[in-house]
């Protein structure tokens, strides 16, 4: 297990730790201490199959972090707005990821979207919420899909709104929002940001060092990503070649002839250890009882005889004796 993959798990569940321990003392509370400086922090509303928006109530939110529905409240209390889809405009399923897959989140998703997708990529959309780490490695992440077209038509059936919208796929209890699909800001509450110029630079500024961060971060992942399906493929062609010559070994023994193929699966596999990044195998010829001979295509950092076609790679492998 890396390093990166310790300081994630441990920031996971030490960020659940301490959810599930506020969410302890919270419960330990009398109610009047637990909504102690309640105020509204969303107005609910829900998209119906007819595309008709229907009021849910407001949420509350206290100064310890306690959420709460009301149904009665007024909407106009609040300047944000939260719209709930239909769950039975989506699509959704549990998925098994790698550590590196559930930091990087939906970014790393949306490259495996044909995988758990029932919609064409073209047309899909989707939002995706980490569940759990496994004992066994990784996390179990449950992601909802659904049509961009749907997603459009929630977008433009918005009420009207002072402040932020964003569109989500469950709503809880309490009000709280899970599978968020878009988020905004209305026209009214941007022009209000837009009159102060100074604070416009400053937030400004600050998103593009946060992406610059975020993308160098990202393309490293996915370097490292790519390296590892390279290592896993060349690792699964190694394994091929080598139940290939145990069979080869197995039918020579039968026959009247007899090879030291050993020594040919002792090379190979010290091969695996080797960079295997562009490497690509067409022929394995025992060229001398001591040489094993490996042929293919030439690419950039290995070493090919010029002697030959100038687009071919020659590797000589010396054997060592059995034992």
């Amino acid at each position: 297990m890396t390093a990166n993959t310790v300081l994630g798990r441990l920031t996971h569940d030490g960020s659940a730790i301490l959810a599930w321990a506020l969410a302890t003392v919270r419960a330990s509370l009398p109610a009047r201490l637990r909504h102690f400086g309640c105020r509204p922090d969303a107005r609910l509303c829900r998209l119906g199959e007819d595309a008709r928006v229907t009021e849910a109530g407001l949420r509350y939110r206290s100064l310890l972090g306690e959420a709460s529905l009301d149904s009665a409240a007024d909407p106009a209390r609040t300047a944000n707005l939260q719209l709930e889809l239909p769950e039975a405009d989506q699509y959704r399923r549990l998925l098994t990821v790698s550590d590196s897959v559930a930091r990087r989140g939906r970014a790393a998703l949306e490259l495996r979207l044909n995988e758990f997708s029932p919609i064409p990529v073209e047309q899909a959309s989707f939002a995706c919420r980490i569940v759990a780490p496994l004992e066994t490695g990784g996390y179990q992440v449950e992601v909802s899909v659904i049509r961009a077209q749907r997603l459009d038509q929630a977008i433009q059936a918005l009420p009207e709104t002072r402040g932020h919208w964003s569109i989500v796929g469950a709503v809880d209890a309490s009000g709280q929002p899970g599978f968020q699909f878009a988020r905004g800001q209305s026209v009214r509450a941007a022009r209000q940001i837009g009159r102060g110029p100074a604070m416009l630079a400053l937030v400004a500024a600050c998103v593009l060092a946060c992406m610059a961060w975020a993308d160098r971060f990202s393309r490293e992942a996915a370097s490292l990503e790519l390296q590892r399906a390279e290592l896993i493929s060349f690792a699964r062609g190694l394994r091929d070649a080598d139940l290939e010559i145990q069979r080869a070994e197995q039918a020579i023994q039968a026959g009247s002839g007899s090879v030291a193929l050993a020594r040919v699966v002792d090379a190979l596999r010290e091969l695996a250890l080797q960079e295997p990044a562009g490497l690509v195998i067409q022929a394995i010829t025992l060229e001398t009882p001591d040489m094993l001979l490996i042929e293919g295509p030439a690419s950039h950092g290995l070493d090919a005889d010029t002697s030959g076609d100038a687009g071919r790679m020659r590797l000589e492998l010396p054997l060592e004796e059995a034992s």
